[in-house]
């Protein structure tokens, strides 16, 4: 079983990395600013994966499969499926579970603060880091893109 996690892993950043990412793996957008002012650093599963401590402390906006037995950020759908905690972040969860309820099953676009986790050791392994602070979610359709977080009642406040 173990073979088939690797060669799961193995294929799916093959394929990502041939097909790239829509902005790059670590750049800024001029108008990409979080809800603080701070710049956004938008990048893939695959770098966050491979070097996650140049992303420490920082906001990012990252695509992946939010889902599996507890709010974690994979690589996909079928990563998910074999609960592959090697290619997945957890996300942190601060809103009372309104995230993982209306959010998880679904492609998403997370912005959020990727950090080092409480008690997380030292080293680059996926597990010690989470996506926190949350401040955005978009769930990814075929033709559209729709805001997950904040809720809409909230935005309006």
């Amino acid at each position: 079983m173990n073979t088939v996690r690797s060669t799961v892993v193995a294929v799916t950043i093959l394929g990502v990395m041939l097909l790239g990412s829509d902005r790059g793996p670590s750049q800024t957008s001029s108008s990409g600013e979080g809800h603080s002012g701070e710049p956004v650093r938008f990048t893939s599963m695959v770098e966050l994966i491979v070097r996650p401590e140049t992303y420490e402390g920082v906001l990012i906006e990252v695509k992946g499969f939010y889902g599996g037995p507890f709010p974690a950020l994979f690589l996909s759908r079928e990563h998910a499926g074999i609960n592959d905690l090697d290619s997945a972040f957890l996300v942190a969860d601060e809103t009372e579970g309104f995230i993982t309820k209306h959010c998880a099953g679904h492609y998403v676009q997370i912005e959020g603060r990727f950090k080092r986790r409480l008690g997380g050791l030292m080293g680059g392994d996926p597990e010690n880091f989470i996506i926190d602070d949350v401040t955005q979610i978009d769930i990814l359709g075929d033709s559209k893109t729709t805001t997950c977080w904040p809720r809409k009642d909230v935005q309006d406040r």
